[in-house]
């Protein structure tokens, strides 16, 4: 697959004691897929990490659920999980299992996520210091939209963008 690192490459990197002092990792267009981001999540090597960039890795529901349960990744406050497959069903396991509590800053562009996964977010007591959320170019409704708006997760935010 080019030069993506891919899950394999996953498997090298969270061995790999050079990564233990890493803050900010960006593995964004890596394609390493729900099981690279399990690797991430279980890899006390990232324990450091505050900044973490995982566009475009084709991570999905049980990625999702990998990582919101991580005991490692802990510190993490910046989130980036632009164009993935999350859907719905990885917005919702985000709303209601998150223990990432020091996420300030969530992007969930383009990742197919419709009414069902917004309003589950925007109504989630389990992003408590969530400031600023993407969540543009997905497949919600107009409705949809100005409903979320409303949510006590949204309500609350310096910068919405639907």
């Amino acid at each position: 697959k080019g030069y993506c690192v891919g899950p394999n490459g996953m498997t090298i990197i969270s061995r790999d004691e050079r990564v233990a002092k890493v803050r900010r990792l960006n593995f964004g267009g890596n394609r390493i897929g729900d099981e690279g981001v399990k690797l991430l999540a279980e890899s006390e090597l990232f324990s450091k990490v505050n900044w973490l960039e995982l566009g475009g890795n084709d991570i999905g529901p049980t990625g999702i659920r990998s990582l919101v349960n991580s005991k490692v990744l802990k510190k993490v406050k910046s989130l980036n999980l632009y164009r993935n497959c999350i859907m719905d069903e990885g917005a919702i396991i985000l709303a209601n299992e998150n223990q990432l509590e020091k996420i300030e800053d969530l992007d969930l562009a383009q990742n197919e996520i419709g009414d069902d996964g917004i309003l589950s977010l925007s109504q989630s007591k389990k992003l408590p210091e969530l400031v600023s959320i993407a969540l543009d170019n997905n497949f919600s409704s107009a409705e949809g939209k100005e409903e979320a708006k409303l949510g006590q997760n949204f309500k609350k935010l310096q910068s919405l963008n639907l």
